[in-house]
């Protein structure tokens, strides 16, 4: 099976990447998904024809799960869960009929590098969110949300986290690691760090960051993890996205 995160650059910024956003959903295709998890999209009218979207309500730009196989279906998240304020533009969430016949939940996730405040925080006490004295940021919410949502579950959470265990300065760089620690602590597989040891990039913008696009699952289907590739070309020779696509293939 094959799974794809990718941040296809549509937020409002300047809208560099609008002309070409249907180029980029053809070269998704051309990648062969079987789920792709995808973040600051607005799918061309023809792309339900290729396959099973799901997505909350958006009407510019906003998080999916893009299927070509396996059966999805949207996941209704709890009354109590603090995402609940991030559905559509920022969060999408399905039910996956994996390949072996065992369900999964899965995340496209899309978390703005910004502080986290109001109605965002869910309910959350920041200050146990909160690695840093800027206080915590959609990272921060959006990980404290799925812990318990995927406890003892098959699943897998993907897209543009924006943190990265290496971010040009030593202080940034350990704030990133406090992160990825609670990845770890939670018991989270890490498909690209786990499988390589070192990041891949996937990030083309400015500033120092290498990879801030990451495909988290359990560790059942951590160990079926068979590649990890970057298609680099979709961001620095086609210009589709500040963002490249990141691979993983999994299998038995």
């Amino acid at each position: 099976m094959r799974v794809i995160t990718w941040n296809m650059g549509q937020a409002d910024r300047p809208k560099r990447f609008a002309k070409t956003h249907e180029q980029a959903w053809r070269f998704l295709l051309g990648l062969n998904p079987d789920l792709a998890f995808l973040q600051e999209t607005f799918p061309p009218s023809w792309a339900e024809e290729e396959g099973t979207i799901v997505r909350g309500p958006f009407e510019k730009w906003g998080s999916l799960v893009f299927s070509r196989g396996p059966a999805i279906e949207p996941l209704t998240l709890p009354e109590t869960s603090p995402l609940r304020a991030l559905r559509g533009n920022y969060v999408a969430f399905v039910r996956v009929q994996l390949p072996d016949g065992t369900g999964a939940i899965g995340a496209s996730i899309h978390a703005r590098p910004a502080r986290a405040e109001g109605e965002v925080l869910g309910g959350q006490d920041p200050e146990k969110l909160r690695r840093s004295v800027e206080g915590p940021k959609f990272n921060d919410v959006i990980f404290a949300g799925l812990v318990p949502l995927v406890e003892q579950r098959r699943f897998i959470l993907a897209g543009d986290w924006n943190t990265a265990r290496r971010q040009g300065t030593q202080r940034d760089s350990k704030i990133g690691m406090k992160f990825f620690d609670r990845v770890r602590d939670a018991g989270w597989h890490d498909c690209a760090w786990d499988a390589r040891g070192d990041e891949i990039r996937t990030w083309f913008g400015p500033g120092k960051l290498q990879q801030d696009d990451y495909i988290f699952c359990d560790q059942t289907l951590g160990k079926s993890v068979r590649a990890v590739t970057a298609a680099a070309e979709a961001a620095a020779e086609l210009h589709l996205s500040d963002h490249a696509p990141l691979i993983v293939d999994l299998g038995a």
